[in-house]
Order: structure tokens, then sequence, then C-alpha cells
């Protein structure tokens, strides 16, 4: 059925001139999209790993387990570990976890003591967004010693939104909104709909159905997806989920388009309930899928995206219709409409907020992330929408009965502007929300230990990492105080613990960096302890200047298993690299007089040959003090047992172990005990 009062709608040079301004405003906007320089950050992002970022592991792990924010696509997702000279050291094909979907992991090569790093590249099984990034861990206390550091979580730069992923969203929401406000408007604002609003409407789910395969081919393409192996990916399978329903409501709008009557009138509303699945399918495979809350933030985000398609949607099929002279049908079907767009409305505003509270989850997030800036982009927008609205409902709608041009202007100011607010939502679609970038794993800094002092005209700041017993990195950046230019000379280490007179002072020659600072490896730190490290800097022929620094050399943080047998601290499980074992206890566990006992063993719990008493260092706060050992005799000596009595304050104590075993090797551990009250 036409609308009352107006000339019969057709095809007709009319309707073509309206679809052919439709189809070039998109084309500008998308070329806008086309241009734009967009960054995305990575979708699945590494939550934690097994073993963790940056971790020094006392044994030899046996795969990497790393768990995502979001689902990997097995095919097309990898786990490849290297070692620093850049060899694989990891065996075989990364695969999922079974029973854990978030989770993939790989089986690993028999490894030495250093730093390896973990290149992993997903696929997600959500959205098909492609991330990379890498990760390092350190086999041996002093592995990061000899390296530069550890890497971040996400070493790789972000990567680039392909603008063709994000025309892609444009056209399908565009081609969406048009298929959902040309059915209802159709059913309902109209009681028939004309043939050119059907026109209209047919042409949205062809758009719509075109911005899936253009998403489509441009994702996989930017994945690295051979266009013939999509179909098998969790990729194909969502578009062909979404591409099902779009198919069948396109059909019934082509039977609404034949067909009069109540007939007409079912096909519409089968229309709209398809696009309304649709839309559903689509919610499925963005990040509300992935949010804290899934089943609410799917209904809210489904809600915002109906909401929109049938507000901005309905006011494109209602200008089709309209035209230009007003009738008391075109009235009541304007009023109709004013009603279903001020819900709508509201809608749209109290789901953005929720969905935005859901993503941004921090207020300076909507500053310093892009995310953010898009979300106030898209916030700004649909207020001034809002105040379109509001301008057409309570001026223009009131004398639709004697005048449409008020209606038409207003409302082609709407459309261009929702034209650019989509631009912003399919760019959102592309990025990351700042909660997943929250709950993502940063690999911590290497541990390093700082420095600073000044002596004479030379002042200096000294980086020891990872500032643990045995070899470690110096880094000494000295200056020029009255210039502030870095000093060019030499430098030399000179180590002396003042604590522990019996222990020999060393020396160590830094070497000057291309970035002016002087860098060296040594294993001048041998005890836990405080030590001073004077800096020797010479100028020319000027005379040395002596810079000391207050070092803390601290105990190598072990992972070991730790519990407390009655009020008696038990560390055991401390391994040493050659595969002997050590457990360590205090009796009785209380503050004051105490007994601390240590037992070396092998593999099997066996006893080993320990050559002469270990040397004890235990540290509480800035106090460190030598706890002369004895060998255990029940009755004749043992070869692996050992005691010292003394007095323990309450509180954590950190010990540090140097033994000698019966074959030569050099045993050397740290642990932690805590004393109760």
């Amino acid at each position: 059925m036409d609308v009352k009062g107006g000339p019969r709608a057709a095809w007709s040079p009319t309707l073509a001139r309206t679809l052919a301004r439709l189809l070039g405003g998109g084309l500008l906007t998308l070329a806008a999209v086309l241009l734009l320089p967009l960054t995305a950050e990575a979708h699945a992002l590494v939550v934690r790993s097994e073993p963790a970022a940056g971790a020094n592991l006392a044994q030899v792990p046996r795969t990497v387990t790393v768990t995502f924010s979001e689902a990997p696509e097995a095919s097309g997702s990898t786990i490849v570990v290297v070692d620093g000279a850049g060899m694989t050291v990891s065996r075989g094909r990364a695969g999922v976890v079974p029973n854990s979907p978030l989770q993939m992991t790989v089986a690993l090569n028999p490894l030495l003591n250093g730093v390896y790093s973990v290149q992993w590249k997903t696929i997600s099984k959500d959205d098909g967004h492609s991330s990379s990034g890498t990760f390092t861990f350190g086999v041996g206390p002093n592995a990061y010693a000899a390296s530069a550091g550890p890497a971040p979580a996400l070493a790789t730069p972000p990567t680039a939104a392909s603008p063709l992923v994000v025309a892609g969203h444009w056209v399908f929401y565009v081609g969406l909104g048009l298929l959902v406000g040309g059915a209802w408007v159709s059913v309902f604002a109209l009681r028939g709909g004309s043939r050119r609003l059907l026109s209209m409407t047919l042409f949205g789910a062809f758009a719509m159905l075109a911005g899936l395969a253009v998403y489509g081919a441009a994702q996989a393409l930017e994945d690295g997806t051979a266009l013939a192996d999509v179909p098998s990916t969790s990729l194909g399978l969502g578009l062909l989920a979404q591409a099902v329903p779009g198919v069948a409501a396109g059909l019934c709008v082509l039977v609404s388009l034949v067909r009069r009557g109540r007939l007409r009138s079912a096909a519409l509303v089968a229309a709209t309930a398809l696009a309304a699945l649709t839309i559903l399918v689509h919610v499925l495979t963005t990040h509300a899928a992935s949010s804290r809350s899934a089943l609410l933030e799917v209904a809210v985000q489904w809600a915002h995206l109906a909401a929109f398609a049938t507000w901005i949607g309905g006011l494109a099929a209602l200008l089709i219709v309209v035209g230009t002279r007003p009738s008391p049908a075109k009235s009541a079907a304007v009023r109709r409409f004013s009603q279903v767009a001020a819900a709508s409305l509201v809608v749209v505003g109290v789901t953005g907020l929720l969905r935005a509270v859901d993503e941004v989850a921090a207020w300076r997030a909507l500053i310093d992330t892009l995310f953010g800036q898009l979300v106030l982009l898209k916030v700004g927008l649909l207020v001034a929408l809002a105040g379109l609205g509001a301008l057409n409902r309570f001026r223009s709608v009131p004398v639709v009965e004697r005048s449409l041009h008020g209606l038409r202007r207003v409302g082609r100011l709407e459309i261009a502007v929702a034209g650019v607010t989509l631009v912003a939502s399919a760019i959102l679609t592309s990025l990351v929300p700042p909660f997943l970038v929250q709950t993502a794993a940063k690999q911590p800094p290497p541990p390093q230990v700082v420095a600073q002092a000044a002596a004479a005209a030379v002042r200096g700041t000294l980086e020891v990492s990872p500032g643990y017993p045995g070899q470690n990195r110096f880094t000494l950046r000295a200056y020029d105080t009255k210039t502030s230019r870095a000093v060019a000379g030499s430098v030399t280490l000179r180590f002396e613990m003042p604590s522990r007179p019996d222990v020999e002072a060393s020396t160590l020659d830094l070497d000057r960096a291309a970035d002016g600072s002087y860098v060296a490896l040594g294993a001048n730190l041998t005890l836990i302890g405080d030590w001073v490290v004077t800096a020797l800097v010479r100028q020319g022929a000027a005379a040395a200047v002596d810079v000391p620094f207050k070092v803390s050399c601290n105990p190598t943080p072990t992972q070991l298993h730790q519990m407390t047998m009655g009020a008696m601290p038990i560390a055991y499980g401390l391994h040493f690299a050659n595969g002997w074992r050590l457990q360590a206890y205090l009796t009785p566990g209380r503050t004051g007089r105490n007994t601390l006992h240590l037992s070396f063993t092998d593999q099997r719990n066996g006893p080993v040959v320990v050559q002469d008493e270990p040397v004890v260092t235990a540290k509480q706060g800035s106090t460190t003090r030598t706890l002369p050992m004895l060998r255990l005799a029940v009755p004749t000596p043992t070869t692996n047992q050992f005691y010292s009595a003394g007095t323990f304050a309450t509180g954590r104590w950190d010990f540090h172990v140097v033994a000698t075993g019966g074959d030569g090797s050099r045993l050397d551990t740290t642990f932690a005990l805590t004393i109760e009250k």
C-alpha cells in the first residue's frame, strides 16, 4: 500500500537520484576512511604465561603455555621459542590446550642457562583479528645479566588497521541500517510501504552483504589467510553465520516487492526479525562476547546497534518516501516514526554509556588511547544527533501538515552526522578496548640496583643488573657537575665489602658504549650484603676521581616450595645446576635462639658429598651476618648435613648458601624463611 495522499511511488528517476546521492555520499565517506592513517592495537593479548614474562627460572621448563584474552584460532596461531642466537628451541607446533580454549602450549627441547624469547602470533576466534608479540624468560638466576634486559609482552609495533577492514564494517553498518529502517518504517510508519522504499531496503540488504564480503576478504589478507581457506576458519564461519540471515532478509524484501497486502506485511516483519538476528550474530563476533560480563554486554551491544539502525535507518527511509508535498497520511507516518525514534535515541544513549564503561574501564584511557578518543568523538557525534533529533521532533514534526522542508533539511544533516558516527564505530570495531589492555600481561623490567653518587667534578649513576650474587651487568653514566656533559675517559670499578674484610677486593674495567655510558659484565659481587663500589674516573692528564657508590647485593628470587611444620619454617626443593637439592629449616622457628639446618641430597634424596663447610650469610633489612656452619655428626660426621645456632629476630630472613661439591662444582642458591613471634 502506498502513502495515502501522495503520488504512487515506483522506480523512477527520483528514486534513482536519491540512491545516487546516498551512494555518492557513501563513496565520499569511504574515500575518507581509506585515507585515514589508522592504527589498531592487537586484540588477543597475553594475559599470563608459564613461564611468566621476565621470569628467572631455577629449573628448566619443558613447555611454554600462554593464556590469551581471546580464544586463538588453532590453525593460524603460533608460538615459537628461540635462544639468544635466534635458534628455535621449541619442538613441534603449538596447540590449544584441551578444555582451555584461551590457552596454547608448545614443547621445548632441553635448555641451557640464558635468555629465551617467546614469539607468538594469534588469530582471534572472536573477530578474526591477528595479533603478535614477544616476551622473554631466563634460565638461571643471572640469565639477564648478559642480555639487554627483558622485552615487553607486546614487543612488535601495533598492527596497522586495514582501511579496507574499516570500510567493510562501514558498508555493513550502512546496509544494515537501510535494511532495518526500510523494513520497520514500511510496516509500522507507512502501514504497507512503497516500491521506492522497498527498493532502497533491498539495496540495503545487498550493501550489508557486500560489506561482509569486503571485510572478510580484507581481514583474511591482513591475517595472511588464503581466501580458499577462509571458510574453514572462525572468521569464515562468523561471516557465514551473518550472511545466512542477511540473505534470508533480502529474499523477504524481494517477496514484499512483488506481493501486496498481508503477504507483504508478513515478509517485511520476517525481514525485520532476520535483520535483528543478523545483528545478534554480528555482536557475537565482536569484543562484547569477550567482555567480563559477556551475556549482559552482548545484550547491551545488540540493543545499541539495533536502536541506532532503527533510528537512523528509519529516518533515511522516511526522507525517501515523504517527498516535498505534505499530506495527512505523511503527517501520521512522521509522527509514528518520531515516537519510535525518541525511544531508540534513549536506548542508544543508555547502552552506549554502558558499553563505554565496560570497554574503556578507566577515565585516563579516554584521553591516552585512540580507542578512548574515538569513544569521546562518537559521544560528541551522538550528542549532536540527539540535538538534531530534538530539533526535528519539537520544531519540524508539529508543522509537517503544512511543510516538510524543515524535516528534510534537518534530517539530511542527521544522516550526514550519522555517516561520520558509523566511521568512528567501524574503526572502534578494529581496535582493542582498554579493559583488555589492562588485563594483558606486562613483562616486568629487568631486576636492577641503582646507586647515585658525586665526588669532585663528577656525578654519576651506577646501574647493576640483576643485582644478585654472581655475574652482573654494570652500567655507569658519569657527567661533569659543571657542564652536565658526559665524561669522556676511562673507568674502573673497585669492589669492597666492609662487613667482610676477609673478602678480597676486586676490580673491573668498563668499556665506553655508543651512548656515552660505560658498561661491562663481571662476577665481582660474590655475596649477599652491602658493598662499596668505587668508580675510578680518569679524564686525560687530569687526576683520577674516585666516586664511591653504596650497592646492596640482594638474594636471588628462587622458585621453591615453602611451608611450615608447626611453627618451624621449612624451605625445600631448591635445585642446583648439577642436579643436587637443598632442604633448609629453622628450629624452633620462633623469635630468639634458633638452629639452621641444611641437608644436601641428590635427585633421589640420597646423601651427597660436600667439601668443607658451606658459607652461609643471613640478611634482615640492612643487617647481614655470616653464620658459622658445623658438620652434623650422628655419631660420625655426615657428608651432606650442616647446622648453625644463632639468634633470629621476628620477620623475614634471606639466606645465601655457597658450597663446593665433592666433584669441585660450585653450589650457589638463596632462600627466605620467616620467623614468627
